[in-house]
């Protein structure tokens, strides 16, 4: 799992400080992975905090819509983003490592690794 930091000095029973991070998927034609561009990255930080706040448990859906891929119009609706998150506990929120969190295209199912890297 990814356990989202804290604020310094915040006991466990504090309230959770967010600090944006950014968002990174696998990309086989590059070795590694590749930093989604800033307008995706805040889409799935948008829906990340959602489900911080609302101390959501289980798998949040992120369809894509912005950026300059995922905003050309044959992209929209295309492609989605999973991610498991338990924030039940909203002074801990984490991001699951299983099951892993994708971007899937809804087409074809062809799905690839995402993953957040802090601030």
């Amino acid at each position: 799992f990814f356990e989202l930091s804290m604020a310094s000095g915040a006991s466990p029973k504090s309230s959770y400080n967010y600090s944006k991070g950014h968002w990174l998927w696998n990309d086989p034609d590059h070795g590694g992975f590749t930093k989604f561009d800033p307008e995706t990255s805040e889409q799935l930080e948008t829906a990340l905090n959602a489900a911080i706040n609302a101390g959501t448990k289980g798998a949040i859906e992120v369809p894509l819509s912005k950026g300059t891929f995922f905003s050309q119009p044959n992209n929209q609706g295309v492609y989605v983003c999973k991610i498991s998150v338990d924030c039940s506990d909203k002074s801990k929120p984490v991001i699951l490592s299983a099951p892993r969190s994708v971007q899937c295209n809804v087409n074809t199912g062809y799905e690839r690794t995402i993953k957040r890297e802090p601030p």
